[in-house]
């Protein structure tokens, strides 16, 4: 087993299905202490599980990204829990597929509230944190079409320009940031 990340304290947003339970179990399989945060709590139990399983002691935390008392909530139980978080995996998102005269305001309001809004309530929670320990890494997921138009994608908003014009520089020497754009994931589970 890789240990790269062994007691590492990682936080993962959208815990509970695709890409955010892949980069769980990946943070796991690597020794990382974990918290998991998603909607879905019977999804959540099960990666709960999982990571569990594979050796990694597991915080995991209902949390809906689009409240800022979840999130909120979901800062202090990782904090009161370990003491720390290191690593911030803020996945938590979806797409829209269709046309965009298909898709109601409501659904456009969702869709931003949860991927734009949703992703800087989880910044706004956890930088004050990671400057106060003058380290830590944020790795924000946001997506290909966010980049540029696509057939049959009227909406995506996975934060096409938002990622680090919410942090206002000058960051801490020890505190680092990526963002990565993966394309489509189509999932069974």
């Amino acid at each position: 087993m890789n240990t790269f990340f062994a007691n590492k304290v990682v936080l993962v947003t959208g815990a509970s299905r695709g890409i955010g339970r892949s980069v769980a179990l990946a943070f796991a399989q690597q020794g990382a202490q974990l918290i998991l945060a998603a909607r879905s709590v019977d999804r959540l139990i099960q990666v709960e599980n999982e990571v569990r399983d594979l050796g990694s002691e597991v915080l995991s935390v209902p949390t809906d990204v689009t409240s800022h008392g979840d999130v909120s909530a979901l800062v202090d139980a990782a904090m009161n829990r370990f003491g720390r978080i290191d690593v911030v995996a803020n996945n938590a998102g979806y797409g829209l597929f269709g046309a965009v005269e298909e898709s109601s305001d409501a659904q456009a309001r969702a869709i931003f509230d949860t991927n734009v809004f949703g992703a800087l309530n989880v910044l706004r929670a956890v930088l004050p944190v990671l400057r106060a320990q003058r380290s830590g890494y944020i790795f924000q997921d946001s997506s290909l079409y966010g980049q540029s138009a696509h057939p049959g994608v009227g909406h995506s908003s996975r934060r096409p320009s938002m990622p680090w014009k919410a942090c206002p520089m000058p960051w801490p020497a020890r505190l680092h940031r990526s963002e990565c754009s993966p394309a489509p994931v189509f999932r069974r589970w």
